[in-house]
């Protein structure tokens, strides 16, 4: 016997605000590196594992290079399904 579950993706603001919650100190994002934290958290397609993961990594981050090279790193995620079947 086989059961499917369709793990189904955050929506946009749900998951940012999940990403922000783990990779920012109360939730102060600085200006300087808002625009990279916001594209790295869609890169992670709503997935609430990776995006935890990610800002995860992420979390004490205040250099904008290295958010510019994370974005890049997470470029990955844009190939993830949007939904996984589990078996």
């Amino acid at each position: 016997m086989s059961a499917q579950e369709s793990v189904q993706p955050l929506p946009k603001d749900e998951a940012w605000n999940l990403f922000r919650t783990i990779a920012f100190k109360d939730n102060h994002v600085c200006l300087d590196i808002e625009e990279y934290a916001m594209n790295i958290a869609e890169e992670c397609k709503g997935l609430s594992l990776a995006i935890t993961l990610v800002a995860a990594a992420m979390m004490g981050k205040t250099r904008v290079d290295e958010w510019k090279t994370s974005l890049s790193s997470t470029s990955i995620f844009a190939r993830t399904p949007s939904t996984i079947q589990m078996e």
